[in-house]
């Protein structure tokens, strides 16, 4: 096991404790960053903004990350095994490419790959956050690369009062998990958080195992008008993977993982460090600046229905980035202008060795960047700002770069945005963002066999027109929004490479409707109907894979008393076509209505949760692909989501 990032890292992260005691001013830790405005500052940004707070993730039972997202009907979730470990996010008419079209941060810094995995979400302990804020829509300007469907921001707990919290959940399929987690004020301006967790389960199918261990350790200071932030984790997970399954096993059995797929596995460590320097420079004028750096060691054993592989390979990774921001804050006639500039670079590393082959490569991503939002009047704002990127590869592998290869792509994004106050409950806003995606470094290198040209990056525009309605017991948010894209990345699995699609268009409305009943109960609508295909070439007319056409939510939370709360909520996503159906040819995957449970009591210092998900014991998949059975013919085969589970928490906090 390699420890260079942490053990560099750690003896500087470490010095700094004894210097806590000579704190003199008292910790009051804000949050780091807004999504919509990429700052300390909210403003009315002219975009559909979802927020997830902590009573609501409290309310849900939620054991993943997942389980809370699947909540957000604007939000396509693919999770492949059941148990949030390796889940897709899609935002806005995106099928299997959604992770890379979807942007996941944790407290304002990139949680995604610079290769097509997909973010870890498991990393990020579901006690310790504090709030999700959901961009639903492009947000190139600000965040950039991969932030063409939406962004989504994590936002955790940080150390601003002492409290101590142990939390125990038992659950089906053999799940067991086990979460500590400390904040402690060690000063006036010194404050200290830590986490440890321990996850096992054995999850819906055979050779499904998971055993996960999540240790984080993080130091706030605060004195003044500067802070800064230090964080250490170390993740080590093991994961058996079932593979899939065509038709004739799946009906003979959902839970199988047949001979070929039966010893697959993927085992990973991985270490991150984030510094985070925040501040005022003038009565005007903050400064933020974040740098952050994590390292993957991983193996892994990948067979297919017509090949039992014996032989493990490695897939390594490292990134290092760093993200300095100026933020003013600028007094106007007709109110405030808020004003972000900033610079984000990124340098990662690659490494892929299997018995067919290497890949070693590196990508350097740059880019700067500037934005305002400027009141124009007093109930009319209006936003502008461009982004200029420039994406660096040397590429090496054994079939296409035999010799190191230069790769280079320079892309711009912009936004030009208003959002108009009609009444005193009524907000419009409309926008329009010029977008784009760089190829990852291993998509760079899976490409088609003998195909010497290299992957174009995928760039176009998203358009938005919303409304957005308060009233005292209702909210109401609606949305008609269209993404045209040239050039879209997606793997073919047929050809087991990556491609670029013609061009594609996706045109949906998004909804959100709440309302409360009473003063003990809400009931809430979410949801979307997108229409997503090709539009020109031999593909023209056809739906883009694994796009549902719609994805509806309804929940209904009930207070009981003072210390019992419910969720009941009810999930429809619509049929749509297996990934890899590139031309429409094969029945589409099926349709599905899922409903969960959600029982909670609160006292001072305890609390107890129970959650079942698939309540009505729905049979269905979240994914299904088109690949080669063992006898090298073209048929669906699927990942077989969990029948009924669930999962019974404790926790106590003093």
């Amino acid at each position: 096991m390699k420890l260079p990032l942490l053990k560099t890292t750690a003896a500087g992260f470490l010095s700094l404790l004894p210097l806590a005691a000579v704190a003199e001013t008292q910790l009051e830790r804000e949050e780091i960053v807004v999504t919509s405005t990429r700052s300390q500052y909210s403003a009315n940004t002219p975009a559909m903004v979802t927020t997830i707070d902590r009573a609501e993730i409290e309310r849900s039972a939620a054991r993943s990350l997942v389980d809370v997202l699947r909540n957000q009907g604007a939000l396509t979730i693919t999770d492949f095994f059941g148990d949030g470990s390796r889940p897709t996010i899609a935002i806005r008419g995106f099928g299997e490419n959604g992770g890379q079209h979807a942007l996941v941060l944790v407290d304002g810094r990139r949680l995604n790959n610079f290769d097509i995995a997909a973010p870890d979400l498991n990393s990020i302990p579901l006690k310790d956050v504090e709030r999700i804020e959901i961009i639903e829509g492009s947000a190139a300007t600000l965040y950039g690369d991969q932030a063409v469907g939406g962004v989504i921001n994590i936002i955790t707990r940080r150390a601003s009062a002492n409290n101590t919290r142990a939390s125990i959940t038992l659950g089906t399929d053999r799940a067991s998990e086990v979460d500590l987690s400390v904040r402690q004020k060690l000063s006036e301006n010194w404050g200290l958080s830590a986490n440890i967790n321990r996850r096992d389960v054995g999850n819906y199918r055979q050779n499904n195992d998971l055993r996960y261990s999540n240790i984080s350790v993080g130091l706030d200071r605060r004195k003044g008008d500067h802070s800064q932030v230090y964080e250490l984790q170390y993740v080590d997970e093991y994961l058996q993977t079932p593979g899939p399954l065509f038709a004739a096993e799946l009906a003979a059995d959902r839970r199988q993982s047949t001979a070929n797929f039966s010893d697959d596995y993927s085992d990973t460590q991985t270490q991150a460090v984030r510094l985070g320097f925040y501040g005022a420079l003038s009565a005007n004028w903050d400064y933020e600046v974040d740098v952050t750096g994590r390292e993957t060691d991983g193996e892994f054993l990948l067979s297919f229905a017509s090949f039992k592989n014996t032989d493990p390979a490695t897939q390594d990774r490292a990134v290092w980035s760093v993200s300095p921001r100026l933020v003013g804050y600028l007094p106007s006639s007709h109110g405030d202008v808020l004003w972000v500039s900033g610079i984000d670079y990124q340098d990662s590393r690659y490494d892929l060795s299997s018995s067919i082959g290497i890949q070693r490569s590196r990508q350097n991503v740059a880019s700067v960047y500037s934005r305002v939002q400027q009141p124009l009047a007093a109930e009319v704002e209006l936003t502008y700002g461009l982004r200029y990127a420039r994406s660096e590869n040397e590429l090496t592998d054994s079939f296409k770069y035999l010799t190191p290869t230069e790769v280079n792509d320079n892309l711009w994004g912009g936004e030009l945005g208003l959002r108009k106050t009609l009444s005193s409950r009524t907000e419009l806003l409309a926008r329009v963002e010029r977008v784009y995606r760089f190829a990852k470094v291993d998509e760079h290198t899976n490409t088609a066999f003998g195909v010497t040209a290299s992957l174009e990056p995928t760039e176009g525009y998203s358009y938005e027109l919303g409304v957005e309605q308060a009233y005292n017991k209702a909210d109401l948010r609606f949305s008609l929004w269209q993404i045209d894209l040239e050039n879209e990345i997606a793997f073919d699995p047929t050809v087991f490479a990556n491609i670029n699609l013609e061009d594609t268009r996706r045109i949906g409305f998004t909804a959100f409707v709440g309302v409360d009943l009473s003063e003990a109960s809400r009931v809430s609508l979410s949801g979307s109907v997108v229409e997503a295909e090709s539009r020109r070439g031999a593909l023209k007319g056809k739906s883009v894979p694994l796009v549902p056409r719609y994805n509806v939510r309804i929940g209904l939370n009930q207070d009981w008393g003072s210390r019992w709360t419910s969720l009941l909520e009810w999930q429809a996503v619509g049929k749509r076509a297996f990934s890899g159906d590139f031309s429409n040819n094969f029945d589409r995957l099926d349709d599905y209505n899922v409903v969960n449970l959600a029982l909670r009591w609160q006292a001072v210092e305890h609390s107890v949760s129970l959650r079942v998900n698939n309540v009505l014991n729905e049979k269905y998949s979240e994914f299904g692909a088109v690949g080669f059975n063992s006898v090298g013919v073209r048929e669906e085969s699927f990942l077989p989501s969990p029948e009924t589970t669930a999962n019974v928490n404790w926790e106590y906090s003093f």
